[in-house]
């Protein structure tokens, strides 16, 4: 079966600040159990959302299949000389408090909508945050 996709591009934009991954759980006592890095990871949730939903600003909520392309941009610590990001944060810990921070902004109804994800990391230039794309997602038309 070949199935043939059509993107529509919704939004395209630019979340400033340095992106915290979904941590891993860590119990606390009696049953409750709590993000390792909660207070950074509220915070960065926080920014995702509020700057998601300043961007869609009077757009419906969307509720269609949906692709998300996601640019991290993480700060260089002043002692690495690779080029790439390739230790921690794992990327999909980025992209899971990323899509999370989505769902928060009520722009998109549940982060089950997207069908698709591609995602990259690298070390910052000058700018750190994530540059993020919505596209819709129909089925071409033979």
């Amino acid at each position: 079966m070949n199935n043939r996709f059509r993107y529509e591009q919704i939004k395209a934009f630019f979340i400033d600040g340095v992106p915290v991954p979904q941590g891993s759980m860590r119990t606390v006592g009696r049953g409750v159990v709590i993000h390792s890095n909660a207070k950074k990871l509220r915070e960065w949730r926080t920014t995702v959302a509020w700057q998601v939903r300043a961007f869609f600003q009077d757009d419906d909520q969307i509720d269609d299949s949906m692709r998300v392309d996601l640019e991290f941009y993480l700060p260089r610590p002043m002692s690495v000389k690779r080029i790439f990001p390739n230790r921690k944060p794992d990327l999909d810990k980025l992209i899971r408090a990323v899509l999370d921070g989505v769902t928060e902004s009520n722009a998109v109804t549940d982060d089950a909508r997207f069908v698709e994800i591609n995602a990259k990391k690298f070390y910052a230039r000058d700018r750190v945050g994530v540059f993020v794309e919505f596209y819709r997602v129909t089925e071409e038309q033979a």
